[in-house]
């Protein structure tokens, strides 16, 4: 069986135009998969940048809240007055108080500053022989709570 060189010619040409689509098929699943890979990277490095400060701010926020402590409270026919003490390194806003579970008015709007006391005045209508929880919330919720008894 001889095969002539025009006709293998036709065979070997014929063999590499359907090697050369094959590929062409591969190249595009190929790209895909780089895309997929890159977006996946991409998105691994991007939750690290984003959490990496979340969770530092997290951190510090709770410590920051950890480091209000309650000197002392007194309470009259009007008004709840608390003295609170910051031991932390930065400035704590008290903007929410409540009473029994119930939206109290705050004198004003309370921020104490970083190693100082600050002052809360709470008012309203307390009557005599009653115990109320009281709660003092700032942004990012409660900051201290305590019972305070008329």
């Amino acid at each position: 069986m001889l095969i002539s060189i025009s006709s293998m010619h036709v065979i070997v040409v014929t063999h590499m135009q359907k090697l050369a689509r094959s590929k062409e098929g591969s190249s595009l699943a190929l790209a895909t998969l780089l895309l997929v890979i890159v977006t996946l990277v991409a998105g691994v490095l991007f939750y690290n940048v984003i959490m990496g400060p979340v969770s530092s701010m997290t951190n510090n926020f709770n410590t920051q809240m950890s480091h209000l402590l309650l000197e002392s409270s007194s309470i009259n026919a009007t008004h709840i007055t608390a003295f609170l003490r910051n031991t932390g390194q930065f400035s704590v806003e008290i903007l929410n108080a409540y009473v029994n579970s119930q939206i109290a008015v705050l004198g004003q709007t309370v921020q104490i500053a970083a190693s100082s006391l600050g002052t809360t005045c709470i008012k309203g209508d307390y009557t005599r022989g009653t115990t109320y929880s009281v709660k003092l919330a700032g942004m990012f919720g409660t900051l201290v709570t305590f019972q305070v008894t008329f």
